[in-house]
C-alpha cells in the first residue's frame, strides 16, 4: 500500500486498515519509524469527511 508516494510499512497498513474500519488505535514505534504518517492519514481522512482537526 502507498500513501503520498511512500510505500507503507506493515504497522502503517494495519493502522490505516483499522482506522478505515472505525476502530480506535494506539501507534507505538521507535523514533523515525513513520508514526506521523499514520497521523497524517487520520487528519486527511477527517478533513475529507468534513471534520475539523487540531493536531498537537
Amino acid at each position: 500500500m502507498e500513501y503520498k508516494g511512500l510505500v507503507l510499512d506493515e504497522f502503517q497498513v494495519e493502522s490505516i486498515n483499522s482506522i478505515n474500519k472505525h476502530h480506535s488505535i494506539i501507534v507505538s514505534a521507535p523514533t523515525g519509524s513513520g508514526k506521523t504518517l499514520v497521523a497524517d492519514y487520520v487528519i486527511d481522512k477527517a478533513i475529507n469527511d468534513g471534520k475539523k482537526v487540531i493536531y498537537t
